[in-house]
């Protein structure tokens, strides 16, 4: 695999761990570059928390999580549950992408529930040509290369379904992952098991503690499964994945031909 600088960009400060910390973790062990951004502060994601304090706790378990995976984590201003993408956040992504320099962005879908991670992508989208223009945000130095730019797994499927271009088994780094998102209490520990609850998805009398864990086992075994084809593939047909990551390439940045992805990601 390259040397890489890899650039996570989520929409919360839970986003990039939730998504693809294991292979976050790979990569670091590989000796590659890792950059987890939230492009908001996470304040709105608690049910009495106040904005003010929320946010400082959440950049506070970001970090948390960021000296358990080794990797370098940012994150910005901009409020929870109110990110749009217009030229002010453009240009802020387009000046870290040059300061961050990477050779891949991972980023959410455009068709997503959440408007945060729909703007997000956007965001990151509408600057993956821009960072090579010279014109554009002349502050700082434009860049020489197209960053490519993948999309973590989801399971929406309209305007179209997730299609992956890459999987990568976590399983020898799962425990790890789940040792970074339980940094992430206020979010599920608190907020995420509360939504839960008014959703039908667990009952009220739910240990909370155990919804880090199984909130992320039971999505990535979910990832592993569907694409176990693609697993033996990658890892030899004998093998067996119980927990993995999925990735699909964007149209807008750099395209890698498919049969040198596996220089790009971790095994």
């Amino acid at each position: 695999m390259k040397n890489l600088n890899v650039m996570v960009v989520g929409a919360h400060p839970d986003d990039c761990e939730g998504g693809c910390g294991g292979t976050a973790l790979k990569y670091v062990k590989a000796g590659c570059r890792v950059t987890f951004v939230s492009v908001t502060d996470g304040s709105a994601g608690h049910q009495t928390l106040g904005r003010q304090e929320l946010a400082k706790i959440r950049e506070e378990e970001a970090q948390a999580s960021a000296k358990i995976s080794g990797v370098t984590s940012i994150v910005l201003k901009h409020r929870d549950g109110e990110l749009e993408p217009n030229l002010e956040v453009r240009e802020e992504m387009v000046r870290l992408i040059r300061k961050v320099q990477p050779d891949i962005i991972i980023t959410h879908r455009l068709n997503d529930y959440h408007p945060d991670h729909r703007s997000t992508s956007q965001i990151v989208e509408d600057s993956s040509y821009l960072v090579m223009v010279p014109a554009i945000c002349p502050d700082t130095p434009a860049l020489n290369h197209q960053p490519a730019i993948f999309f973590v797994y989801d399971p929406f499927r309209r305007p179209y379904p997730f299609s992956a271009d890459v999987v990568v088994r976590i399983d020898d780094v799962m425990e790890e992952k789940l040792k970074m998102t339980g940094c992430h209490k206020s979010q599920y520990e608190a907020f995420l098991p509360w939504m839960a609850v008014k959703q039908g998805e667990i009952r009220s009398d739910y240990d909370v503690r155990n919804y880090p864990s199984d909130a992320i086992t039971k999505w990535d075994r979910k990832v592993a499964e569907q694409y176990q084809d693609v697993l033996k593939q990658r890892y030899g047909h004998e093998s067996t994945t119980q927990y993995a990551e999925a990735y699909e390439m964007s149209e807008y940045g750099m395209e890698i031909p498919r049969a040198d992805l596996d220089e790009y990601f971790p095994r």
